[in-house]
This record gives structure tokens, C-alpha cells and sequence, in this order.
């Protein structure tokens, strides 16, 4: 079963009805956008295991920048273990191997066409979740594609889901814009900061219910309710290994102070031999 969500009803009811529509044959496309630490991946996950739980097969890629100099890198993550493109893949790259006039590797649009109707084919068979962990980090090529496949998936059984962080450069920011474009407005989903009650509901998971209601609401309010600063501050801190939560602000002892927070402000104070809290890409 997937993992229990802390304030994410909405979100998580979204990606069950567009899931569930892909099982009844009506593809679609969604982004889950936010700043650092807002759970993007762990919704993404969520996703996932709800996926498979209901049968469906999931291909999934993680973008970096360290890869977008790979032609059609993120393509091959999502389909290179799918039986319809095993056969294909040394034409695919040879196809982007050398970059033509311009300095940049031109579309080929029978390629692209061919790896969309390979998805089509295994998705007839069972339906399909592509995961994109990091969009604006996908190269080029296979940043087009998604463009590509995302304005043919209305009568597929696919659901393609991808997270975006805001503020990043895109490989090709045009072609980012293309793709954000086409959403339907109730799919371009934006993650913010926990509610309070939502922090607080999963601090308390995380604690356990040993501790002062005092003491974890303090901690809630030094990591703002961001999700990610949250678990990490509560994962790493001395206060869960050694005794009661210390509020935020307390005096720690005589530890390095920790690196500045979300606001600029100075974070909570490093104790020895934990690492202090740091944000998560």
C-alpha cells in the first residue's frame, strides 16, 4: 500500500482520477510544480505504488544536469527495459549521433512517431504511468519527445506525470513552455508549504505521540511546514535520538550554528555528531 500523504488530499485525488481515467482508455499529462522540499518526488512516488497497486506498469526517469548532454537520455530511463524498443535502440542513438547544421541535433520525427507508437502498443496491452522526476533537467531531444507524445495521449491508457521545480533553467526553455502549455489547467499542480495542521499531523507521525504538543509545534514553525526540512530537522536532530524535542530557538549547547534557513534567517543550531538540516534538490 502507499505511504500515508499529510495535506495533499486534493493533490493525491487528482492523480487517482487521471489514473483511473488511463485504465478506462483516456490518457493525460500533469505536472506537480513547487519550490525546494515540497514533497514533489515523494507525491511522485505515491503515484507510483498507487500505480502498481491497481496493476498498471510504471516507467519511470530522473533528469539531471549532468546528463542532458545525452541525446534522448530521459527516453531511454522511461522505455529501454519495454520489449517493443529493445530492438530499436542502437538506430535511435545513431540517429542522434553527430549534431547536423546549426550545431544541434535536428527532430526526426519518424523516430519520435515510432517511439510514441511502441508506448501505444505495450499500453493496449497494460496500462502505463511514466514518471519524470526533474523535467526541466531532461535533454533536448527527449524533452521534445514528451512535448511529442503529450499531444497524443487523449485515447491512450498512458499517464505521464512529471515534477518541475520553479526557478530552474530548462535544457530548452521554449520547449519547456511547449510542454507546460498543453496541460489542462486542473493538472499543472502546485505544491506549496504544509498547513500548519498538515505539518503538525506529520511532525506527530514522525515523533510519535511521546512527545509535547508545545515542542513539536515549535518545530513545525522554525521549518515553516515545509515537508522536506521538516522530516530532516526531525531525522537527523539529536532531540529524537536522546530525549524530548527541543523547540526550535532553544539553547543546543555549544554546537555550530546551522546553515541559514528558507527566509535567509539562521537555522536552528547544529548539535554534535548530527548533521544540521540541509534542502533537498
Amino acid at each position: 500500500m502507499p505511504k500515508e500523504l499529510f495535506g495533499r488530499s486534493g493533490e493525491s485525488k487528482t492523480i487517482i482520477d487521471i489514473l483511473a481515467a488511463a485504465r478506462a482508455g483516456a490518457g493525460a499529462v500533469a505536472l506537480l510544480e513547487g519550490i525546494i522540499g515540497t514533497g514533489k518526488t515523494s507525491l511522485l512516488r505515491w503515484a507510483e505504488e498507487t500505480a502498481r497497486d491497481e496493476g498498471m506498469t510504471v516507467l519511470s526517469a530522473t533528469a539531471s544536469p549532468a546528463e542532458q548532454r545525452f541525446p534522448l537520455g530521459v527516453v531511454h530511463q522511461l522505455l529501454g527495459t519495454l520489449p517493443d524498443t529493445a530492438h530499436d535502440w542502437g538506430r535511435t542513438f545513431a540517429a542522434y549521433r553527430e549534431p547536423h547544421e546549426g550545431g544541434r541535433v535536428q527532430p526526426d520525427y519518424p523516430l519520435l512517431a515510432e517511439l510514441c507508437a511502441s508506448v501505444g502498443r505495450a499500453a493496449r496491452r497494460t496500462p502505463i504511468l511514466l514518471t519524470v522526476d526533474s523535467v526541466q533537467h531532461v535533454d533536448c531531444p527527449s524533452l521534445l519527445w514528451l512535448g511529442f507524445l503529450s499531444r497524443r495521449l487523449e485515447n491512450l491508457p498512458v499517464v505521464l506525470l512529471a515534477t518541475k521545480r520553479c526557478g530552474e533553467p530548462a535544457s530548452d526553455q521554449h520547449l519547456l513552455v511547449e510542454f507546460m502549455e498543453g496541460l489542462r489547467p486542473d493538472r499543472h499542480i502546485h505544491l506549496s508549504d504544509l498547513s500548519p495542521s498538515a505539518a503538525l499531523d506529520l511532525a506527530t507521525s514522525l515523533c510519535g505521540h511521546g512527545h509535547g504538543h508545545e515542542a513539536v509545534g515549535a518545530l513545525v514553525a522554525g521549518t515553516g511546514g515545509n515537508p522536506y526540512l521538516l522530516t530532516e530537522q526531525i531525522r537527523t536532530g539529536p532531540a529524537i535520538r536522546s530525549g524530548p524535542l527541543v523547540p526550535a530557538g532553544a539553547d543546543h549547547g555549544a554546537g555550530p550554528a546551522g546553515p541559514p534557513g528558507r527566509t535567509g534567517r539562521p537555522g536552528p543550531p547544529a548539535a554534535p555528531g548530527y548533521p544540521a538540516f540541509a534542502a533537498h534538490p
